[in-house]
């Protein structure tokens, strides 16, 4: 609970500080109150909008931490039932999927067939073609970024002697895996900057500035076409959805976000007027 109220204290001292930035030069007559204002929107959007910092001192934005929170909740629960169901089946052979690009150490894994009992050896599939089985403990599972981890799209499903037939297989080629990979890497950073972009649009349209939504509209179609042209050159990667399903949550949070901001503002402006008077 301790380290929750510093991440908030510490979030809270850093609107704050923008907010008495951005009021201070009202007052001093270094910039109009809408250049103010724009500066203050993009400073909290440059900083971001957390709904979490975790224990290594990494914020999340809303839509990342929803995404990432709801994907591997719904994994984890689904995992257990799964696990459930194979074991009273009487089966402790399991084979995971496995998808060109995929992150380092589930490349390693990925394709493989392992014992959730940790036994090692070979097993037959329905034609009699020998597979070699792995400990499930020699796998990446558990690491955060390990096979099943956070944000991993790969999948566990069991594999019965003689029943089933391998219907993927290991990692072939580890360079061309990695290039694919870095590239993919690139492509979030990208849709990232874009989901950035699309919350200040949000929050300059939420302001009523609207010269200054139209300059971040611009910059937006920009980096959407950035994105596109080096989805376009690299044939591999698929363009997704940059976080369109929670624009609506998103605003409605920025709305409320503003409002405070509004409160916020108006007080410390009618501080700094005051202190200006007292002290001519």
């Amino acid at each position: 609970m301790g380290e929750v109220q510093r991440s908030v204290q510490n979030i809270a001292r850093e609107a704050w500080n923008i907010l008495n930035s951005g009021a201070g030069g009202v007052v001093s007559g270094i910039e109009a109150r809408q250049q103010a204002v724009r500066r203050c929107i993009r400073q909290l959007n440059d900083k971001g909008i957390p709904a979490f910092v975790d224990k290594r001192g990494r914020e999340w934005t809303p839509e990342a931490y929803v995404n990432m929170a709801m994907r591997n909740t719904a994994r984890s629960t689904a995992e257990e039932v799964q696990d459930a169901r194979i074991r009273d089946a009487g089966c402790n052979l399991i084979q995971i999927d496995s998808h060109s690009g995929a992150r380092p150490k589930c490349a390693k894994d990925q394709g493989k067939i392992f014992d959730l009992n940790n036994g090692s050896g070979y097993t037959e599939d329905l034609h009699g073609k020998k597979i070699r089985y792995y400990p499930w403990k020699s796998s990446s599972y558990g690491e955060p970024d390990g096979i099943l981890g956070i944000n991993c799209r790969h999948h566990k499903w069991p594999f019965i002697p003689g029943v089933k037939v391998q219907r993927y297989f290991p990692t072939e080629d580890m360079d061309a895996n990695d290039k694919l990979y870095k590239q993919t890497q690139v492509q979030r950073a990208l849709e990232r900057d874009i989901r950035k972009q699309k919350r200040e649009c949000m929050m300059l349209d939420i302001a009523g500035d609207q010269d200054g939504f139209e300059e971040a509209a611009v910059k937006l179609k920009s980096k959407e076409a950035q994105l596109k042209d080096y989805v376009d050159k690299n044939s591999q990667l698929i363009e997704e959805e940059t976080g369109s399903r929670l624009l609506d949550l998103i605003k409605r949070y920025l709305q409320r976000l503003w409002q405070q901001i509004n409160i916020v503002s108006g007080l410390l402006l009618s501080r700094a007027n005051i202190a200006s008077i007292c002290n001519p």
